[in-house]
């Protein structure tokens, strides 16, 4: 349908988001001569204006303050395969914990709350979990953050977490999650403006803006010992199968409410 509209002239330009790694919809619109601006996380090997932004400056940084903060095991919980937001995310992810000795483990998802959460559950269940999550979306951090709350895990003392995307999401949960902020309306203006340009004149130039900072809040904190964090997670999950044992076995209207610590009944006074 896009196409058919740049072909017939519908539209006066477009813009190209969610780039995946193979790009029919670039080769397409070079071709029709449609205005378009990528927008990327890469500069990319294509033939059309990009405004762009280096992810992985941003995912560098947040790896190197966890590592910092004492975590050796970090998760990174990643989107969708073959989007290239995702590969240059997780490219940096896994060199930067290389160069530092650290444990990586890396899970794809589809960007859903619920998938998000089936996977944090896998993770911290294992026999030595990650002691820090990073998450691809504000969505994916927050259901991993109420994961740890259902599996008895405190943030940041038992586990932090850190979203590549903020948002208000990041802002309203307990506690605020960590996040790596970015400046999406001065990201559209400057798109705006380059496409206009484009429209106006037939060319433009590629712009590279500030990718973003680490905004650290209350859902970071250092990393217990590794025997210390396993201890703890065991506990935490102990007390966790513990409470919906609880609920699940609640007395019934015929069960005995005495302790069953109380001994055994006394013997009854014969009459006499």
């Amino acid at each position: 349908m896009l196409f058919r509209s740049g072909s017939e002239r519908r539209v006066d330009g477009v813009f190209v988001v969610d780039l995946r790694g193979d790009h029919p919809r670039l080769d397409e619109l070079v071709r029709l001569g449609l205005p378009a601006i990528v927008l990327a996380g890469s500069r990319g090997q294509h033939a059309l204006p990009t405004v762009w932004q280096n992810e992985a400056v941003a995912v560098i940084g947040a790896v190197r303050y966890l590592a910092a903060l004492g975590h050796r095991r970090i998760a990174r919980v990643a989107g969708a395969e073959g989007f290239v937001q995702t590969e240059n995310r997780t490219q940096a992810f896994l060199q930067t914990v290389g160069e530092l000795g650290l444990t990586a483990r890396v899970v794809t998802t589809d960007f859903m709350a619920e998938t998000g959460a089936h996977v944090t559950r896998q993770l911290l269940s294992e026999p030595e979990p990650p002691t820090a999550f990073l998450y691809e979306s504000d969505i994916l951090a927050v259901a991993g953050l109420g994961v740890a709350h259902e599996m008895g895990l405190h943030v940041p003392g038992d586990l932090s977490i850190i979203a590549c995307d903020d948002s208000p999401f990041c802002q309203v949960v307990h506690p605020p999650l960590s996040a790596i902020t970015r400046d999406i309306p001065g990201l559209g203006a400057e798109a705006c403006r380059r496409l206009l340009e484009l429209i106006e004149h037939g060319q433009c130039d590629d712009l590279e803006l500030p990718y973003g900072h680490l905004t650290p809040r209350g859902s970071t904190g250092r990393a217990f010992s590794q025997q210390a964090s396993q201890k703890a997670a065991t506990q935490s999950r102990e007390r966790a199968v513990g409470r919906r044992l609880k609920r699940s076995e609640g007395l019934g209207p015929n069960r005995s409410s005495r302790s069953p610590h109380s001994g055994p009944d006394k013997p009854r006074r014969p009459d006499r």
